[in-house]
């Protein structure tokens, strides 16, 4: 089970990887919009909420996803620790 600590730090690190990225993602409506434009099955936009606000972190397969997405090594979302640019 996932403490509320490590939901937070996941969305910190989302957040900050959004920023850095070339998506300029402004809340979950419109994080929700262009995930979608680009991968199937897409994330709800209570999904993105979950995961913007610290509630939730993505399974496997969307972590995977929206790491690439983003065009950071999933690691950088995963955890703190250094990753490899």
């Amino acid at each position: 089970m996932l403490t509320t600590q490590e939901k937070t730090d996941f969305s910190a690190r989302l957040k900050c990887a959004l920023r850095e990225s070339n998506r300029p993602v402004h809340g979950a409506v419109e994080l929700a919009r262009l995930f979608n434009q680009q991968y199937c099955p897409g994330i709800s936009v209570q999904t993105a909420h979950k995961w913007l606000s610290g509630r939730a972190i993505p399974d496997t397969y969307k972590m995977r996803m929206l790491a690439e997405w983003l065009g950071v090594p999933e690691q950088q979302l995963r955890d703190d620790s250094p990753h490899l640019a």
